[in-house]
Order: structure tokens, then C-alpha cells, then sequence
């Protein structure tokens, strides 16, 4: 063996040991959040259009922006301020301009977002919204479910967002409450919980049904949406039971529900559910099928050892339950579902990993040395990183559960209804709580959320069920604190500094909900559809807007369905109900001059958006402090940005320095040379076509290009249109895909245009699954209907997990378009292979009067694999595409194409999926597993590189 290969065996050999080494080391990692689009809105206003958008936790706080209407940039210079810009003079029409922002950093300007959503409806200050419009809303057209078998109605109530199809825009969850809905404390039957989920264009996505044993109320279902595995699209995680039909229609029958009845009602006489099986169900985010279901923990059990002294036989302290979405281990979201507070109080903690559903651990108050954290929750959870320790705790109300499920602190407080946990005091390195009280004469208290320490507390014998903490007047920094039956606004030291609650109006007290939306630093009043702006000084309130139409939910408490930050900048949006059949999504348009990070971004007020629908909903607080005296530029959020869409300015992008091409690329083949400085010939790059072709379709070369990159474009599509070359090879001949089967190159000539240097060409390789051509076979009218049909064996082809097309119907040859209707009864599989799904028509009409020759083109579906963000080839020096090992990343020899000193080459390693979305970005580390705080390494040695949870050695000669 030479001496070459004998060094670079020791080092691969060293590199295995490092990383083995490496994974089983605890090294704790930055948090995975969700990869967002810009979130560009452009809002009618006077003459033209306010425009506003997202800064990513994954690019520079000083990132500039330029802003383009069609191809005419807006601005003289890139936007380096607030995340705002108002274009003064453009017609109202539906077909305006299109709108994007593109970042420049270095200099360099990136990829346009995607398109700005028009908004052309808005809203006023007041309730006559003659004048000043301070908002625009999209408006959402619902699907309502029909009345409920027990005469229940329905209408909007709890909602929550996450990007259920991977294509960084929020979509919506939204619980329909039936009209005949309990508290747990009162008798009575419910309809069914009905669960949905929409775009923004109103597209329904899917419908759940719950099932008749699952109680309606607001104590019972908590549905917490997140994407918990990282895969870039968000799952729906709830509790289920027997009788549960999941999106597709189906009853769940994974594991435990597998021998379920589903035809049994456990609900006794008086409407509670205290028997029967109970299960956690993970969803699929996208088309709501079932994907994991497990036992619910604990089980009910004994009704009356959940408290009330052996009274309590109705259900109503056993059926408690909250939820929360925490990042346990300081790197990806975790569920932990309560069962239990005014006595007993219980969590489980689970985690969605690699398609399996969990359990990471448990609590119970009944175990030995946890008794005094019984009774000490509350009608919400809250969530926080109460030690700095990189990992999230569970707030209960006067209680505090760690991370590892092990109790940090009680007080003995008891139970409330309100809670509040937020970075409040400037300069603190912990957060703090702020809770109302219903017993104990404590009033409210706010103590420090790592120790318990008290820092005041304000004496009332009432039961003070309303509270909430913000900074509310930007001319009064900090936060201040209010809460009902006589309480008035104290100040961080437990100063009352006013008698008078903030109101909007009525003198009554708002103490429901606040708001990010004038523009400055302080929140405003949210409650019912209104908000205002709050002087302590003046003791008075501004109305800023009065949503016309609109609806609050959950009575007297008046909550939205969701606020969040959605979209625009960083401020937050409101979402609420229009009548029964539709919600409004309002924006602010009321200009600020702050920048900061998308709020989305940050996992404290992410997952509180999560969890903002368990029981009584409570606000969400960001994790660090934001007030009018917070200090700028803001912390950097320690997230690293997985999954879908393909707008992350750290895409890749040019170096003066070369670096290896990784796995995810396609590097210019040793065939064509690298030109000099002075020539501009484009590279030749061999690339592959995406998976999902049928036999016997057209290939347009324009679209179905092996997604290749310019540098000066980041990892969007090629300038120009690239061009098929070679001899035409089966099954693809350049034109039509003739036959079934796999292939796996073509070349492809590509140019980056002037304003980059044409040989700086990447590109995404995946293998092609070619399925055969639609079968002749088809299926006639049954004899109990001459107008429908079963189809079995649906022709659909693509990667796995998405959405299958109806089969073509003819009637006597002519092909069926009206009154057609069809329901697949199942969706591409998560693996390669063959499904056989059924398809029933009916009502189906063309000529002939019985339609008696209705036919349907059948036969078996063609699933090709997923496409892997590791496909794409490095070449040799022979052309030939040799995949990297998993353990190393080899640098081209001498004798392969190296660009030439007057080029440059890709400077980032990422990882891509088969639509060029960026997947995960890299940190490096030295072989002792320090971190180096660089993107990519430039300087010979051997590296440890972690993309992800996947890790491996990068060897740079």
C-alpha cells in the first residue's frame, strides 16, 4: 500500500474514532427552528403599498435589503433599518406589480423572496373606520362543520400555525368549538371536536374528527403544532380516543388503537369521559393521516384519587389537562402534555423522532418527595429557559419543572388562572413570573423564575382571576403589572404607581391580552376585536383599531384566535372569527423605526404560539427582554435553521478562497475546463433529472433541469434557460421519457450570465424513478350504479408523501369534468413501492344517458424514493461521480478541475433538497469538539463538521 494511501486510511480510521467520540459526547447545540420564507406583505395604503417582511435569526442583524417592484428596485441604497418601505404611488388593481425584497450582504445582493402578499383590505382606528387606517386583513373562507348530532353549532375558536407543507408560509389550525361545549366542572353531552387546517388562500387542507370520546370544552383538547422532527413541515400533535377519524377519513389504528372499537361511547349519563382507552396521536401536518398513535400518560385510572377529598367522581379535576411544546433538550422540540392540577398533576414528555412517537419521561406530585408540588397549577402552562442553561422548564404556575422532569421549585401558591413568564427586568440574566391568585390573600405575586425568589407580592382577598404584565408606555420604560377585582398597575418593585386599570374604553379593565402594533417598543391592549394604546401618565387609552365584524372567542375572556407574529416584521398579527364561515388575519400598518429578528425565530415565543391554545390562552413573551430601554442590537438568538424553503441568505456563495464540494453539490466536470478570466464559454454540468416522471410524458427543459445554481444567485435557479445536450439515451431521448426504469445523469450546459463568473455553476443530483406508461386497463360502472365506480390501483407518480391525482374518467370516450367527485383513501407512502388506492365517483355525466361506457384509466402507483440531500456527486478526474464516504470529505486531487485563481467557488456547504431548499447549516468543530465559529473551513487539516444531528470528518488538504 503507498504512503498516500496508508495516510489517508490512518486519517479516515482517526475520523471514525473522532466522531464516535464526538456523538457520544453531550455538546450541547444551537435550537432548531423553522426555515421561514421573507414573509412579505404589501398593504393598500392612500396611493400605494406599505410593505413589511422578516430579518432571519440565520443571516446578519445588519443585512440590507433592496426592494423591487417588478424589476425596478425602490430603494437608492439597501435598507439597513426597520424591515418596512412604503412605495408612495401604485394603482389599486389586481394584477399589481409583483413586489420582492432581496438581502445584500457583503455587498452582494441574494435571491428574491418570494412574491409580497397583496393586501388591499383595511381597517380603521374606530368602529365608523372612516379615516386612518391602521390595518389590513386577509380574510380566510371556512368550511363549517354541520350541526352536531346532539344540536351542537359551531364556530371558531383556538387556533395555532405552522408550516404544514414545507414551503416556509404559515398555514392555520383552527379548533371548531360546538355550541353545546363544558367546563369540566358542569354535566352535559358535547358534539364532536372538529379540527382543521387551511392555507392562506383558504385552501383546506384536511379535517379531523375527534370522535364522541373526546369531551368539548377548553380544558380538553390541546393541539400543539410544531415541526417536532425537523423534517421542514410542521406535525399536529393531540389527544385522542376511540372513534377519532384522522384527515383522510380513517379511524387512527396504530399502535394501541389498532384493537380499538371504534363504534363503543364511553361518555356516561351526565357527558363525561372517565373511561375508555386514551391515546397521544402524532399527525402529518399536511394531509392529517395518522402517523403514530400511543397510550395516553397516566391513565385515568381511579376518578376520585385525582382530589376533591374522594369526592370528585364527575371527572372534573382528572379531566385537566394542559400542554406545551418545550425544547427539552436544547436542540429540538419536545410535547409535554399535564394531566392534573388542582391536586394530583402529572406530565409526560414525548418526543417525535425518526418516525417513532417516544416517551422521555414523566412527573407525578404523587411520588415520593414530589407532594409539594401538588395543587400548585394552573389553567395554563408557560415555558422558558429559567437558568441560562440552554434548555427549557416548565412553568406550572407556582411551581417550576426542569428539563430532565425533576421539580426545580415550588411555592405553595396554589392555583390560578392567568400566568405570565417573560424576560421583565432589564439587566436580569433570569426571567421572571408574574401570576394572579385565586386563595392565599397573595393577590398577585412576581418572583424570579430559576429560584422562586420573591420580588413583591400585593395582598387581596379575592379571588383575582385576570392579570397581565407588559411594558406599556414607551415614555414609563419597563414592565408594569395589573390585575382585576381592585388590583391597579404596579411596577417591578411592587410600587403601585395607578388606582386605574388599563381599559379601552369601558373603565372596566382589559386584562386578557396585549400586543406588539403601533410600531414602538411598548405593547398594546388587546381584547375582544379591539386595541388600544395605554398612557400611564394620562391614564387613558388611544383606540388604534377596531376590526370591523370581527369576534373574540372564549366569552367573557375575549381571545383571539391566535396572535403571533405570522408575517411582515416583526410585530405581531391578530387572528380572529368573521361571522361562522371565515377569519381575518390583521397586520399592522403603522410604520416603527426597530429592527428585530422575526420573533418566529425565537424558540421561548415560538413554542408559546404553541401552547397559546391550552385552557385559558395567555399571550406569548419573547426570550430575552424587549422594552423601550432594551439595548441594540439585540441578542443573537443561538438557532440553527432546518428544513423547507429556499430563501436563507447563507446559501451558498462566492469565496476567493476554493473549497471541497460537498456532498449536496454537483461540481463543473473535469470535461470542460475552467475558462480563464477573460472567457466566458459556460461550464458543462452533469446533473440528473428529478424523481417523478411517467413514461410516455414531454420533458421541459426549462423547469426539469437538475436545479442548478449561479454564486451570484445564492441557491436560486440558474440565469437563463440551460440547455440538454448529449445523445439521446433510454429511457429519456431529450424530449419524451420512453420507458420505465431508473437514470442517473445527462448533461446539462449551463451559464451564469454576466454578472458572475460562468464557471461558478452548482448543482442538486437525484436519482430519476421512472414509472410505466398509464395502463389501457380500465373500470366500468358498477351494476348498482351506472354513474360510479371503484377504481383500485391509482396511476400516481412522484416522491413519497405527496398528494395523489385523480385518475382520468371518460363517459363513451369523452373525458368526465362536471359533477365529478373523488376521495382517495390514502397518499404516496413514506417508502418506494406500490399502493393500491381506491377511488370512488360518482354523479358522473357525459354523453350517453346512462353513461353506461364510463370508464377510468387504472393501474398501479409508481412511488420513487424520497430525494437525498447526500445524492448529489463529487467527480473525479475521470468525470466519473464518485460519492463521498459518509466518514469523509476527500479534496479533489491535482488531477481534477479546480477552479482556476480567477474564479471563484462555492464557500458554503449546505445540504439541499430535490427542490433546492436549504437544509441544514454546517458548524465546525476541532478534533477536541471545540467549536470554531466558522462557516466553512479554508485552512489544511482535518475538521469535524455537524449539519443537523449528522456529523462527519471534513479533511482540507
Amino acid at each position: 500500500m503507498s504512503a498516500e494511501k496508508t495516510s489517508k486510511v490512518s486519517i479516515i480510521a482517526m475520523a471514525v474514532i473522532l466522531v464516535c467520540t464526538f456523538l457520544s459526547q453531550s455538546v450541547a447545540g444551537p435550537m432548531q427552528v423553522e426555515n421561514l420564507n421573507r414573509g412579505l406583505i404589501a398593504v393598500r395604503s392612500g396611493q400605494g403599498y406599505y410593505l413589511s417582511w422578516r430579518l432571519l435569526a440565520n443571516e446578519p442583524y445588519n443585512t440590507g435589503f433592496n426592494v423591487y417592484r417588478g424589476s425596478t428596485r425602490l430603494n437608492s441604497t439597501p435598507i439597513t433599518g426597520a424591515t418596512i418601505y412604503t412605495d408612495a404611488n401604485t394603482p389599486q388593481q389586481s394584477g399589481v406589480s409583483t413586489y420582492t425584497v432581496r438581502a445584500v450582504v457583503g455587498g452582494v445582493e441574494r435571491p428574491a423572496s418570494d412574491p409580497a402578499i397583496i393586501i388591499n383590505n383595511v381597517d380603521g382606528p374606530n368602529a365608523s373606520n372612516a379615516s386612518n387606517p391602521t390595518a389590513g386583513y386577509i380574510q380566510i373562507d371556512l368550511i363549517r362543520p354541520p350541526t352536531g348530532q346532539h344540536g351542537g353549532t359551531y364556530s371558531p375558536n383556538d387556533g395555532s400555525v405552522g408550516d404544514l407543507t414545507g414551503n416556509g408560509v404559515y398555514d392555520i389550525v383552527l379548533k371548531w368549538d360546538p355550541s353545546n361545549s363544558q367546563d369540566n366542572a358542569n354535566n352535559g353531552i358535547t358534539d364532536n371536536v372538529i379540527i382543521d387546517a387551511y392555507t392562506l388562500t383558504s385552501q383546506r387542507l384536511w379535517r379531523i374528527d375527534l370522535g364522541p370520546n373526546i369531551r368539548a370544552g377548553a380544558h380538553y383538547t390541546q393541539f400543539m403544532v410544531y415541526d417536532f422532527d425537523g423534517c421542514g413541515k410542521a406535525e399536529v400533535i393531540m389527544k385522542t380516543a376511540p372513534g377519532t377519524r384522522d384527515g383522510t377519513g380513517n379511524f387512527i389504528s396504530m399502535g394501541p388503537a389498532a384493537t380499538a372499537n371504534h363504534s363503543a361511547i364511553y361518555r356516561n349519563s351526565n357527558g363525561h369521559i372517565v373511561t375508555g382507552p386514551e391515546y397521544l396521536t402524532v399527525f402529518d401536518g399536511a394531509t392529517g393521516r395518522e402517523l403514530a398513535t400511543a397510550e395516553y400518560w397516566p391513565v385515568a385510572g381511579t376518578v376520585s384519587s385525582w382530589g376533591g377529598a374522594g369526592r370528585d367522581n364527575g371527572g372534573n379535576r382528572v379531566n385537566r389537562f394542559n400542554a406545551v411544546v418545550a425544547y427539552l433538550d436544547g436542540e429540538r422540540p419536545s410535547v409535554v402534555y399535564q394531566r392534573g392540577y388542582y391536586e394530583r398533576m402529572t406530565f409526560a414528555a414525548w418526543d417525535w423522532r425518526n418516525g417513532q412517537l417516544t416517551r422521555r419521561w414523566t412527573f407525578d406530585s404523587n411520588t415520593s418527595g414530589n407532594g409539594a408540588y401538588s395543587g400548585q397549577g394552573n389553567h395554563s402552562l408557560s415555558v422558558a429557559d429559567v437558568d441560562n442553561s440552554g434548555r427549557h422548564s416548565i412553568i406550572t404556575g407556582s411551581a417550576v419543572i426542569g428539563p430532565d422532569g425533576t421539580g426545580r421549585h415550588t411555592m405553595g401558591y396554589g392555583h390560578g388562572d392567568a400566568l405570565h413568564v417573560a424576560h421583565m427586568i432589564k439587566g436580569n440574566p433570569y426571567p421572571q413570573i408574574f401570576m394572579p391568585h385565586e386563595t392565599g390573600n397573595i393577590g398577585v405575586s412576581l418572583r424570579h423564575a430559576n429560584n422562586g425568589q420573591v420580588l413583591f407580592t400585593a395582598n387581596n382577598s379575592n379571588d383575582v382571576g385576570r392579570g397581565a404584565a407588559a411594558q406599556l408606555d414607551a415614555a414609563r420604560p419597563g414592565f408594569h403589572f395589573w390585575g382585576s377585582g381592585g388590583m391597579g398597575l404596579y411596577n417591578t418593585s411592587g410600587t403601585r404607581v395607578s388606582t386605574t386599570l388599563p381599559h379601552n374604553g369601558n373603565n372596566a379593565g382589559v386584562c386578557n391580552f396585549v400586543i406588539w402594533w403601533d410600531g414602538d417598543l411598548s405593547r398594546q391592549l388587546l381584547d375582544n376585536n379591539q386595541i388600544t394604546k395605554w398612557s400611564i401618565a394620562n391614564n387613558s387609552g388611544q383606540r388604534l383599531l377596531t376590526a370591523t365584524g370581527a369576534s373574540s372567542a372564549n366569552g367573557t375572556k375575549s381571545t383571539p384566535i391566535l396572535t403571533a407574529d405570522i408575517f411582515g416584521d416583526w410585530r405581531e398579527e391578530v387572528i380572529w372569527a368573521y361571522g361562522n364561515s371565515a377569519l381575518r388575519i390583521y397586520t399592522s400598518t403603522m410604520p416603527t423605526t426597530h429592527r428585530l429578528v422575526t420573533l418566529m425565530h425565537d424558540p421561548v415565543y415560538r413554542v408559546a404560539v404553541a401552547w397559546q391554545n391550552s385552557s385559558y390562552n395567555q399571550p406569548p413573551h419573547p426570550g430575552y427582554y424587549i422594552a423601550s430601554d432594551m439595548d441594540f442590537p439585540p441578542p443573537t438568538l443561538n438557532v440553527t435553521v432546518v428544513g423547507g424553503n429556499n430563501q436563507s441568505s447563507s446559501s451558498i456563495a462566492p469565496s476567493s478562497s476554493s473549497a471541497t464540494p460537498s456532498s449536496s453539490s454537483v461540481a463543473p466536470s473535469s470535461s470542460s475546463s475552467p475558462p480563464s478570466s477573460s472567457s466566458v464559454a459556460p461550464p458543462t454540468i452533469t446533473c440528473t433529472l428529478p424523481a417523478g416522471l411517467v413514461a410516455g410524458t414531454n420533458v421541459n427543459a426549462a423547469t426539469q433541469r437538475g436545479y442548478l445554481r449561479c454564486s451570484n444567485t445564492g441557491n436560486a435557479p440558474t440565469v437563463g434557460t440551460p440547455a440538454w445536450s448529449g445523445a439521446p439515451r433510454a429511457p429519456f431521448n431529450g424530449t419524451t421519457v420512453a420507458a420505465a426504469g431508473n437514470y442517473t445523469g445527462i448533461t446539462v450546459t449551463a451559464n451564469c450570465g454576466t454578472n458572475a463568473n460562468p464557471n461558478n455553476v452548482s448543482g442538486t443530483s437525484n436519482n430519476i424513478a421512472i414509472a410505466a406508461a398509464t395502463s389501457s386497463s380500465s373500470v366500468a360502472p358498477s351494476s348498482s350504479s351506472a354513474n360510479s365506480f371503484t377504481c383500485t390501483g391509482l396511476v400516481a407518480t412522484g416522491t413519497v408523501g405527496t398528494a395523489i391525482t385523480a385518475p382520468t374518467v371518460r363517459c363513451n370516450g369523452t373525458t368526465v369534468t362536471n359533477n365529478l367527485t373523488w376521495t382517495p383513501t390514502g397518499r404516496i407512502p413514506t417508502a418506494a413501492g406500490t399502493l393500491a388506492v381506491n377511488v370512488s365517483r360518482g354523479n358522473a355525466t357525459g354523453t350517453g344517458s346512462a353513461c353506461a361506457g364510463m370508464t377510468a384509466l387504472c393501474g398501479n402507483v409508481s412511488v420513487s424514493a424520497a430525494p437525498s440531500s447526500s445524492s448529489a456527486t463529487v467527480p473525479s478526474s475521470s468525470s466519473s461521480a464518485d460519492t463521498p464516504s459518509s466518514s469523509s470529505v476527500e479534496v479533489p486531487s491535482s488531477s481534477s478541475v479546480t477552479p482556476s485563481s480567477s474564479s471563484t467557488d462555492i464557500t458554503s456547504i449546505h445540504a439541499f433538497d430535490s427542490y433546492g431548499r436549504i437544509q441544514h447549516t454546517p458548524t465546525y468543530y476541532d478534533l477536541k469538539g471545540q467549536p470554531l465559529g466558522i462557516t466553512k473551513p479554508t485552512a489544511p487539516g482535518v475538521y469535524i463538521e455537524k449539519q443537523g444531528k449528522q456529523v462527519k470528518m471534513v479533511v482540507v488538504k
